[in-house]
C-alpha cells in the first residue's frame, strides 16, 4: 500500500516521538508498504523552525532532510497538476 505522510507523522516517525502510537510505528515500518512525504512538509518544517515554534528538532530542516534519507520515506516533488484542480492527476 502507499502511504502519504503529513509534516506531524513524518516528523514523528523520524524523532521517534511519543505521539506515534505502537500500531502506527508498526505499520509504517511495514516494508510492504510504500511511504511517501511531501517537499511542501520540509518547506513547512523550515518555516516553523525559522518563526521558532518547532522545538526538539536540532538541526532543524537539514536534519529532518538528513533523517528521511535514513528511513523507507520517498521524497515527492510538487508538479502543477497536483495544484491544478482542472488537470488531471497522474501519478
Amino acid at each position: 500500500m502507499k502511504l502519504l505522510l503529513d509534516t506531524c507523522t513524518a516528523l514523528w516517525l523520524v524523532n521517534e516521538h511519543e505521539k506515534l502510537s505502537s500500531k502506527a510505528k508498526a505499520l509504517l515500518l511495514d516494508n510492504t508498504h510504500t511511504l511517501y512525504i511531501s517537499i511542501v512538509s520540509a518547506w513547512e518544517i523550515a518555516i516553523k523552525a525559522s518563526l521558532g515554534k518547532l522545538h526538539g528538532l536540532n538541526g532543524g530542516v537539514r536534519n529532518f532532510l538528513a533523517k528521511i534519507n535514513d528511513t523507507p520515506i520517498n521524497l515527492v516533488s510538487v508538479a502543477p497538476h497536483h495544484v491544478d484542480s482542472r488537470m488531471p492527476y497522474v501519478w
